[in-house]
């Protein structure tokens, strides 16, 4: 399996995150839970980088955010442009 870099994955966390957001606009239910499984994931392999370690608990509190923002009747009013201001720099420098 190709290892990837926390970097990297935190990217792809955005890119999920924000077909989470596109999808819940439209009320697609089904993409929905499908981007919100692969965001899911996609922590998993984060938390497995030696490098997050110390950002755990960070990790911990987005993935919260994630999975209220997915629900029917989320707790948090989250916005786009929040998350996408706390993705921007891993999106900037995942290839590098």
């Amino acid at each position: 399996m190709i290892q990837r870099t926390s970097k990297f994955l935190m990217a792809n966390l955005g890119a999920e995150v924000e077909r989470i957001f596109r999808w819940k606009e439209k009320g697609d239910q089904q993409m929905l839970a499908a981007a919100r499984n692969r965001a899911q994931k996609i922590i998993e392999q984060i938390m497995e980088c030696p490098d997050m370690t110390p950002r755990a608990q960070e990790i911990k509190i987005l993935s919260d955010l994630i999975n209220d923002l997915a629900d029917k009747t989320p707790r948090f009013d989250i916005f786009s442009l929040h998350l996408q201001g706390y993705f921007a720099p891993f999106i900037k420098n995942a290839t590098r």
